[in-house]
């Protein structure tokens, strides 16, 4: 069920409620000491609340927040944040804390959470994300950002195989790097950002996390310190790419997509 309240769309499951909105709605609905607190309970291996500590306007740099509520426990157990820059003339969407706890059934809340984030984005903001991005120090969320790569029109940075100087999205980066980032160097063949993570405390991660994909894992532990960061961006170039992408994490939002729109009124 999809519905209405206070400004927020809220989705409800059987097992989860997903609520999203523009970020000050969200935390008049949900008040963000019980965010942090739960968070910091159920996302084991991550300091939530020196991260937190460190960040302490986190939710006022927002544009969208999208909480999960686990509806047996009532607590915070996901959060994902996303928020525009423009560049170059361009509206380019940055992904952010795309997190959930691991002791959910991770693949088919995450897609529901980016089916549902993505749809009701395009509803709430009248613009498309054509070119998305992610700073990263974790291998499972680059995997996950490659995917967006749906097919052969679709650009994507950096691919770890390959030297990405030359990459279509090299300079893109760079200029991304300078704005999100400005402490960190980006390295442009490997799409490395040295002291990315920096700002956050060495604490935040107790140890590196993994995919399921070796080479990805490899790539990770071998260039990366506990400071650093991917930079990861995906260039969908139309709105039929964009849409297949969609489509790839929220199919039950189907109708939705077909209709070029984010939900029922």
């Amino acid at each position: 069920m999809i519905k209405w309240a206070n400004n927020i769309i809220i989705y409800r499951t059987p097992n989860y409620i997903y609520h999203f909105g523009y970020w000050e709605d969200v935390l008049l609905y949900i008040p963000k000491e019980k965010i942090i607190n739960d968070l910091a309970i159920n996302l084991s291996g991550m300091d939530v609340r020196g991260y937190f500590l460190h960040q302490p306007h986190f939710f006022e740099d927002l544009d969208h927040l999208q909480i999960v509520i686990d509806l047996h426990s009532s607590e915070v157990v996901g959060i994902f944040s996303s928020k525009w820059y423009k560049v170059w003339n361009k509206d380019i969407l940055l992904l952010k804390n795309f997190w959930l706890s691991l002791k959910l059934n991770g693949g088919i809340v995450a897609s529901e959470m980016l089916g549902f984030h993505f749809i009701n984005l395009l509803k709430m903001d009248s613009k498309y994300p054509y070119i998305m991005f992610t700073k990263t120090y974790n291998p499972a969320a680059y995997k996950l950002f490659g995917s967006f790569k749906v097919n052969n029109q679709v650009d994507f940075y950096p691919i770890i195989s390959a030297n990405n100087g030359a990459n279509k999205l090299s300079q893109l980066a760079d200029q991304l790097a300078k704005i999100v980032t400005p402490q960190a160097k980006l390295i442009p063949e490997k799409g490395i950002l040295k002291d990315g993570h920096a700002s956050l405390g060495t604490s935040f991660f107790s140890e590196q996390p993994k995919s399921s994909t070796e080479i990805i894992n490899k790539f990770f532990s071998e260039n990366l310190t506990i400071n650093d960061q991917v930079l990861c961006i995906v260039d969908f170039n139309n709105y039929n790419n964009m849409l297949e992408c969609f489509m790839k994490f929220g199919k039950t939002y189907k109708t939705l997509l077909d209709n070029k729109v984010g939900i029922p009124e």
